[in-house]
């Protein structure tokens, strides 16, 4: 997603496929299946070539896939051949891919199946990658380090998935000014899986101060508001922290989404969520 660092497209094949001659001949690379990128990137290496997906023509597939509240079991077959039972902890159907590759690389590297399956079962997730702060009598809370487009739709649908019934709030932070201007509609229309927005402040990082002109988060709310999804007006911590704790129901869900700090937001609903049941419980 750092596309910044190059003029175009093809400069940053150009870079990974430089990468990929790299490895030598007695090498490997997994490479994604479904992606036509990387299939040219990895069109003249060196080194042998093995591909990974969801098509029964990739060398490692995942098949027989089955899901229950976002999280998947499956087989991982390798030529044609099932080697290994999958039941992954961490929702998504992202992570099956991902859990795919694990398996093969580690495959390859000695590591047994029977082991490769269990440590898959027990892999307990990574901080902010779709990681749950609360739940009960409360919103369930999620942060999730998603900032651009293919992330956020990925993100959005693994939380329709664990949760298929409940609203779906989402306050996102943009990552840089320039990435928010050059993926405004993307950014907009991958936001429109989520039933209620708020677009927080765009974390600048290394840009420095805001400059006359540029994009804002208004911007991305109004962008995202077109489209037909509920955005709140408002874009200050404090604004947004005092919209939620008026409009959040205990069966909604919150996912906080961005590269920058905006875990803050949740890890204040969080706090705000546990004195509120301290004064409940000093007041019976």
């Amino acid at each position: 997603d750092h596309f910044d660092c190059y003029d175009s497209l093809s400069d940053l094949e150009d870079a990974f496929a430089r990468f990929a001659r790299r490895v030598p001949p007695d090498g490997l690379i997994l490479a994604a299946d479904d992606c036509p990128v990387t299939r040219r990137v990895v069109a003249n290496v060196p080194c042998r070539v093995e591909t990974f997906g969801l098509d029964r023509q990739a060398d490692w597939s995942a098949r027989r896939l089955s899901s229950r509240h976002g999280q998947y079991c499956f087989e991982i077959c390798r030529l044609g051949q099932a080697v290994c039972d999958v039941s992954l902890p961490v929702p998504g159907r992202h992570n099956v891919l991902n859990a795919l590759a694990a398996g093969a690389l580690a495959w390859h590297n000695g590591v047994t199946w029977e082991r490769i399956g269990r440590s898959l079962a027990c892999f307990p997730g990574l901080r902010r990658r779709f990681e749950r702060l609360a739940d009960g009598r409360g919103a369930l809370l999620i942060d999730d380090y998603a900032h651009h487009p293919t992330e956020v739709i990925a993100t959005l649908r693994t939380v329709r998935q664990v949760a298929p019934r409940r609203r779906v709030w989402c306050v996102f932070q943009p990552h840089q000014t320039s990435r928010t201007e050059r993926l405004l509609d993307e950014l907009a229309a991958a936001l429109h899986n989520a039933d209620k927005v708020l677009v927080a402040e765009i974390f600048r990082a290394r840009e420095g101060p805001p400059r006359s002109g540029g994009v804002t988060a208004a911007d991305l709310a109004q962008r995202i508001r077109l489209g037909g999804t509920d955005v709140a007006g408002v874009h200050g911590d404090d604004e947004i922290v005092r919209h939620l704790q008026t409009h959040l129901r205990p069966d909604d869900v919150l996912i906080t989404m961005g590269a920058g700090d905006i875990r803050k937001i949740a890890e204040r609903l969080r706090g705000h969520s546990h004195e509120s049941r301290m004064e409940e419980y000093r007041a019976a």
